[in-house]
């Protein structure tokens, strides 16, 4: 495994807040995480009062298959490949990849897996592979 180069810090310090050209501030990815379980528990409690259960892992994962096909929609209405509907088109993409984001950081938090250390360790695995092939 390759070592990890001196500039790269750990994802939540180099995902860490920046500011955008609106100058909005962007979430790191601990606080978004726990800003998904916030809004989980009060979909949950929707749920229960008006379904008499909350949604399952399965039923999140059935979401979450449901909202990548809407992904794949809003990046063939990006590409031009489908007319664009109400929404513009790069909205519905933005859109689309909050809500995908969104289930992810639900069920990481489900299963107690630190999506930042995740990510990192995936990096680091592609890294190590695209090294062995130069």
């Amino acid at each position: 495994m390759c070592a990890r180069r001196n500039d790269q810090r750990a994802p939540e310090r180099r995902l860490g807040r920046r500011m955008l050209r609106d100058k909005t501030a962007v979430m790191e990815i601990s606080e978004a995480n726990a800003r998904a379980v916030q809004v989980r528990h009060r979909l949950a409690s929707f749920e229960r009062s008006t379904y008499g259960r909350e949604w399952s892992t399965a039923d999140l994962v059935s979401g979450l298959m449901t909202d990548v096909g809407d992904l794949a929609s809003a990046l063939q209405r990006v590409d031009g490949l489908r007319p664009a509907g109400a929404t513009a088109p790069l909205d519905e993409l933005r859109h689309e990849l909050g809500d995908c984001l969104w289930v992810l950081l639900v069920l990481a938090d489900r299963y107690h897996i630190d999506l930042a250390e995740a990510f990192e360790s995936t990096m680091i695995g592609i890294e190590t592979w695209l090294d062995s092939t130069e």
